[in-house]
């Protein structure tokens, strides 16, 4: 069984394809800036098209609260992070 895992992060995503439990494939890019889902899906998954016919699974991690609106709170930009975290 083989999973793609995604770990976006404030300044890059890490991209990897995992076969039991080992890691045979990886890679990275830059966080992209667009704020557009499908942009985004599109930049993130480009490196690892190929991946994605192999992979029975995907799991993502990210900085940051998961809303139905989008990703809040990325690190790379600390106002949006302040804005969130700071107590009101």
């Amino acid at each position: 069984m083989s999973t793609l895992a995604i770990d976006i992060g404030g300044t890059k995503v890490a991209l990897g394809l995992v076969e039991k439990g080992k890691l045979i494939e990886r890679t990275q890019i830059a966080t992209p800036s667009t704020i557009d889902v499908r942009e985004f899906a599109k930049h993130i998954l480009s490196p690892c098209s190929e991946w994605l016919v192999k992979a029975q699974n995907i799991g993502i991690s990210t900085t940051g609260w998961v809303k139905p609106e989008g990703i809040t709170s990325i690190n790379r930009y600390p106002a949006i992070s302040s804005a969130f975290c700071a107590p009101s």
